[in-house]
């Protein structure tokens, strides 16, 4: 017999493997013959944005303005697409990054040069172009400041506003703060360098005290920078510096060798910080490192106590070019770091081009001890930004890169000739083995059924991980399924009568789970009122729960009623019935039948019993 089977089927295929991170997911976003670069991906509570700048109108995009266009998309968090819309004017517009806010409202940060459309801010120069859109994606705030500065890193602040961070050439370069109220407007600006060196930041992160640390980098020592790692003019060090509400510089040091480093984000761990950062040197702060000289890097991640004094340092990388982005303390105390490499040896395995940058993704212990490393990419050039990773928890990140070729991992290329165009290339990475669907508890849900008064039932199950449930209901022909999900309706067949076996199975994208426990449900065809007239008694109500009644009008001189379960065994007797109703409070779920006699005639009458 055929089973009756309704399933959301996923269009994608999964290997999982133990203790790694695996692409379970992937798109590709933009336009059929474009150059779409990718700004940034991220995640709220109920989905995912995806920003890509567009340079064409085709269907399946809304509110297009001409020339370069900020589009963004949100999908659920199965990836389906609830809404997209372009921003921007006849200008050229992109976004750069996105913060999500507990309101479930988000700033972007992006560039404009328009003075019309949704910009009504910006004058014809390439401005930054700060807006807050609600959860439907329309602005509610807007302000365009600045024009020469490149921002690197936001956060979102106590007051709902935003801190802003980057650098800004004054001269020479300089490290920059901006911070905006909820409404987005400007309520101080700070520039922190030297007035004949360069500094610049890189990233900011809030501490446990409520101060704000940035990490970036910086050449030497002079009026306001206070420390230096060595006396060279011609290479940059670590630059972590401590600020307060009003950006004043509460602390600060420096850390690196003698050639090139620089910090790109910073975690806060219980004794102290720990830093992730890039390096070319191999002496004074830097020992392991695999390249060979100054054109060449490695991964640098080492770990402060809160005076600053260095814990323990680790290098990471192999003889060409290792970056980092972002790094993540996880629940059970381990590490993420997600960066960019260029190598095919040392530490790097797997990488996929020749000297082109791949993903790289490592998971190491609290000491810096690789548990984990995964290369993810084309055999093209695939650069990402700090912005272009988004962690979702600890065994689950989603990301995205600007790609010009379908090989490798990147199994999506919009443009019809191959290495041509540019789409915006967006990943799932997930440790499926942590993921892995949990088998469901039995059906839980009314296991007696009276079809032709009752034509409608629901089911529940429940199961970790899981992102959907197939249903399996024996006989197929019993009835029918309305409703796939953790909670199911069964239409039930009113001319069916027997026993339906149902179970249930959880899937997501790592794969799929074994089946639940069957629960058996006992289907039945009661008495309706046409059949109830032809008899000479009837009963009511039919289902019934604690009490039975009987009505008697039509007979006489009945000697005796009894009841018998479906097992043949008498449950009820009464040899001279003269009562209009009995008590079956005690009776079990399920068919009965009631048998009534006298000396002329004997009579059986089908009810079921529910509670």
């Amino acid at each position: 017999m055929r089973n009756f089977t309704l399933m959301l089927i996923m269009f994608f295929s999964i290997t999982c493997y133990s203790q790694t991170m695996d692409i379970v997911w992937q798109d590709c976003f933009g336009t059929t013959y474009g150059e779409d670069n990718a700004d940034f991906v991220c995640k709220n509570k109920s989905g995912y944005y995806i920003s890509t700048s567009i340079s064409e109108d085709e269907e399946g995009i809304s509110n297009y303005h001409g020339g370069l266009d900020a589009w963004l998309v949100f999908t659920d968090l199965n990836h389906n697409t609830i809404w997209e819309r372009c921003y921007g004017g006849s200008g050229n517009e992109s976004f750069k990054m996105m913060i999500p806010l507990e309101d479930g409202n988000a700033w972007i940060i992006g560039h404009s040069n328009s003075t019309d459309g949704d910009v009504t801010c910006a004058t014809e120069n390439w401005d930054y172009w700060l807006i807050k859109i609600d959860s439907l994606g329309n602005i509610l705030h807007q302000n365009c400041f600045g024009n020469c500065e490149t921002i690197v890193d936001a956060i979102s602040t106590p007051d709902k506003g935003l801190l802003i961070v980057g650098h800004v050439p004054l001269g020479h370069v300089d490290g920059f703060i901006y911070k905006f109220d909820s409404l987005g407007n400007i309520l101080w600006t700070k520039n922190i360098g030297t007035t004949f060196a360069t500094e610049w930041f890189t990233s900011i992160y809030e501490t446990s005290k409520g101060t704000w640390l940035i990490t970036g980098m910086l050449y030497e020592k002079g009026e306001i920078v206070e420390c230096e790692v060595d006396e060279s003019v011609n290479y940059k060090d670590v630059w972590l510096v401590e600020i307060d509400d009003t950006g004043e510089i509460i602390w600060q040091s420096c850390y690196g060798g003698s050639y090139h480093e620089q910090a790109n984000d910073i975690i806060e761990v219980e004794d102290g910080y720990i830093i992730a950062a890039q390096t070319s040197s191999n002496d004074i702060d830097v020992s392991g490192n695999h390249s060979n000289d100054d054109l060449t890097s490695d991964i640098w991640i080492f770990k402060i106590n809160f005076n600053g004094e260095i814990i323990w340092q680790r290098c990471y990388g192999g003889s060409d070019i290792e970056g980092v982005y972002n790094i993540y303390h996880t629940n059970d105390n381990n590490l993420e770091v997600l960066g960019y490499a260029s190598s095919n040896d040392g530490d790097v395995i797997g990488h996929h081009g020749l000297s082109f940058s791949d993903v790289w993704y490592l998971r190491l212990d609290i000491e810096g001890n690789i548990l984990h490393s995964k290369c993810f990419g084309s055999n093209g050039h695939d650069m990402m930004g700090k912005e272009m990773m988004n962690k979702i928890d600890d065994y689950n990140h989603i990301l995205c890169f600007t790609s010009r070729s379908q090989s490798g991992d990147v199994e999506c290329h919009l443009h019809p000739i191959p290495n041509q165009g540019e789409n915006n290339w967006v990943f799932q990475i997930k440790d499926c083995e942590f993921y892995t669907p949990t088998v469901p508890s039995q059906p839980i849900g009314i296991d007696t059924i009276c079809v032709n008064t009752d034509s409608i039932s629901n089911y529940s199950t429940n199961a970790t991980n899981a992102s959907f449930y197939e249903w399996i209901m024996q006989p197929n022909n019993a009835g029918s399924i309305l409703r796939n999900d953790s909670i199911i309706t069964i239409s039930w067949n009113p001319d069916f009568e027997g026993t339906v076996n149902l179970k249930v199975r959880s899937s997501n994208d790592c794969g799929e789970s074994d089946w639940s426990d069957e629960l058996k449900i006992e289907t039945y065809i009661c008495l309706g009122k046409d059949e109830i007239k032809k008899n000479i008694i009837s009963v009511y109500p039919n289902p019934a729960n604690n009490k039975l009644f009987v009505d008697r009008q039509q007979i006489h001189n009945y000697e005796s009623i009894q009841i018998v379960n479906c097992k043949g065994d008498i449950v009820y007797a009464d040899m001279n019935f003269n009562k209009r109703s009995i008590d079956i409070s005690s009776f079990d779920n399920g068919l009965y039948v009631l048998q009534y006699s006298n000396n002329e005639s004997y009579h059986t009458i089908k009810f079921i019993v529910i509670k």
